[in-house]
């Protein structure tokens, strides 16, 4: 580990990123997941999700970078392998998921998971010294509950 960027101790770099690298995984996970659904939905609603995930895909791309940026900024080495990722993510797998009711549901479940992880990084004391890394949990947050309201908007 290298020292952060931020002005922070090893140890709180180190737990910072250990915590950050467990929401990117989940955050490449969800984005790969959406995009995957963007490609293969089909059905009346098609249109409308087809724009849809593509736009939470290219909004979840965006969140990816800024994780990953967080835990370069606080020392550490971000995921990037596949073996990493799995490793590492907490959310669901698609599975044999086939229509367009079953792929919101799945996604919605996994915002709402990072909705959770979130709202618990938040609480963790090595976070009191890094407010940057709080902000963008906090960023996050409001993103991943825009998303998950779409979602549930899009339920029938």
């Amino acid at each position: 580990m290298k020292p952060p960027y931020t002005g922070i101790s090893i140890a709180d770099g180190i737990s910072i990123c250990d915590a950050l690298n467990g929401l990117l995984a989940d955050e490449f996970v969800l984005m790969t997941q959406t995009k995957f659904f963007h490609w293969t939905v089909e059905g009346p609603d098609f249109y409308s999700l087809h724009l849809l995930f593509d736009s939470q895909h290219a909004k979840l791309s965006e969140l990816v970078d800024l994780v990953g940026e967080a835990v370069v900024q606080s020392g550490g080495t971000p995921v990037g392998t596949n073996s990493q990722i799995v490793e590492l993510t907490q959310l669901k797998e698609y599975g044999a998921v086939t229509t367009s009711v079953a792929m919101i549901s799945l996604l919605l479940e996994n915002h709402e998971a990072i909705m959770r992880s979130v709202r618990s990084l938040l609480a963790e004391k090595s976070l009191e010294k890094a407010p940057e890394v709080c902000t963008l949990l906090e960023d996050l947050l409001a993103d991943h509950s825009k998303m998950a309201w779409f979602l549930r908007a899009s339920q029938s």
